[in-house]
């Protein structure tokens, strides 16, 4: 009987040894998902510099031609550096917030990686859309 119950409490430590392993597992499977969309993002941050020098370039060209019919495209031009300069920030400002959360407990943790992936989804596809559409006009 006695070797019994030592075998429960056994496989009872077992489980919740399991059960904890997995929430951690969960933590760190999110914390990696979010870093790896932070990373991919932030290698954007050079097209993002380029693109906006490249605008800018034309801007400057466009500002020497004295034609009136340019001041529309410099103006379209200039809210395309904004839109990536916004973008840009975006990621600054994520990473500022971000809090990787290591003294948090585990269900607090897995919440919060979870709205900080899509919230970093979010700042990455506006970098994606800021040179896309940058590009388009250069």
């Amino acid at each position: 009987m006695k070797s019994f119950f030592v075998a429960l409490a056994t496989g009872m430590i077992l489980l919740m040894q399991t059960s904890c392993d997995n929430k951690v597992d969960k933590k760190g499977e999110l914390f990696d998902e979010v870093m790896n969309i932070h990373d991919e993002a932030m290698h954007k941050r050079s097209a993002i510099r380029r693109t906006r020098k490249s605008l800018e370039a034309k801007i400057a060209d466009m500002e020497q031609d004295s034609l009136s019919a340019h001041e529309e495209k410099i103006a379209a031009l200039k809210r395309l550096v904004v839109e990536l300069e916004e973008a840009d920030e975006s990621m600054m400002v994520w990473m500022r917030n971000f809090d990787n959360q290591e003294e948090t407990p585990e269900e607090e943790a897995i919440d919060y990686f979870k709205k900080e992936k899509v919230k970093n989804m979010e700042v990455k596809e506006k970098m994606e859309t800021a040179i896309a559409n940058g590009q388009k006009e250069l």
